[in-house]
């Protein structure tokens, strides 16, 4: 509805990392996503699927920085 292409988020409370794929009604997103053994702080990244493929690599600094 909204037409976002790239979402940024904060404060996941997951553990570890990872890579997924999202189907939303009409769209399909990639989710990476970066936390903690704790489960505390993370943050993550929804890209739409065309632009998801041109991602490379993730570099995961640290649960607060991707």
């Amino acid at each position: 509805r909204r037409r976002i292409d790239i979402y940024c988020f904060q404060d996941t409370r997951w553990k570890s990392n990872g890579v997924c794929h999202i189907n939303s009604d009409k769209e399909k997103y990639k989710l990476f996503w970066n936390g903690q053994k704790t489960a505390k702080n993370g943050v993550g990244i929804f890209v739409k699927e065309p632009l998801a493929q041109e991602v490379l690599d993730i570099k995961r600094i640290s649960s607060r920085l991707m």
